[in-house]
């Protein structure tokens, strides 16, 4: 079974953690997977100012993991966020596209890639 991967984005820190996500005691929090996170961990990350987004899946062309909240374009459609969409269970507008042409342009943050 495939490890469920997620990223987060801290409302008032303005930084992106990536990781494990998870909910306590009603605050969500993230448990960071890189050995450069370690130190942040003290701090902790249970927190209703994280945004938390899963990862789809799926990779762009040059090998980047597409998660929620990342404008993506296969080169035939206009530039669009990716979402969870709870109706029908999928990502979109990944379910839409070609999948052997999405490329990663930008993210909901406007941070660089």
């Amino acid at each position: 079974m495939e490890t469920l991967k997620f990223k987060a984005w801290h409302k008032e820190k303005k930084e992106l953690l990536f990781g494990t996500a998870g909910a306590d005691n009603g605050l969500v929090f993230v448990q960071p997977t890189s050995m450069y996170d370690d130190e942040r961990e003290e701090i902790g990350y249970r927190d209703q100012n994280l945004e938390i987004m899963q990862y789809t899946g799926i990779k762009d062309i040059k090998g980047r993991e597409i998660y929620e909240g990342d404008i993506v374009s296969d080169g035939i459609t206009e530039n669009q966020e990716v979402i969870f969409n709870t109706k029908n269970g999928s990502f979109e507008p990944l379910n839409k596209m070609n999948l052997l042409k999405i490329n990663i342009v930008d993210t909901k943050y406007k941070l660089k890639i």
